[in-house]
């Protein structure tokens, strides 16, 4: 068992609409899940994240967004993971993220994101 830590590089995201809301989906019947916070802030949620109000637009304009994401492959079938994060009231598609992992292991995802 290792623990394979990955990060991904900023993405700046688009709104255009008045909310923004959060899903942060692991596929491929794995184990896992995600925290999230604002640059310098509390931790705002953590666990399974669907549909998750980060805020109004004129509220996010200019902020940091921190997703770690964690997935156990415990999957026995399959030693793949995806995660697929979405946010909804941005021009962005769903970021999704892949990686083959060995029975066991733990993945650790961080991505971070600011609003424009």
């Amino acid at each position: 068992m290792a623990l394979i830590q990955a990060t991904q590089p900023l993405v700046p995201l688009t709104m255009n609409m008045d909310k923004v809301f959060l899903t942060v989906t692991i596929g491929n019947f794995q184990i896992g899940a995600s925290a999230i916070w604002f640059d310098g802030g509390p931790l705002l949620t953590k666990g399974d994240i669907s549909q998750f109000l980060l805020g109004k637009k004129v509220d996010l304009l200019g902020k940091k967004l921190w997703i770690v994401t964690t997935v156990l492959d415990s999957n026995p079938a399959d030693g793949n993971i995806i995660v697929t994060i979405g946010f909804n009231g941005t021009t962005s598609a769903p970021i999704v993220v892949t990686a083959a992992l060995n029975a066991g292991d733990i993945y650790a995802l961080t991505t971070s994101y600011t609003f424009n």
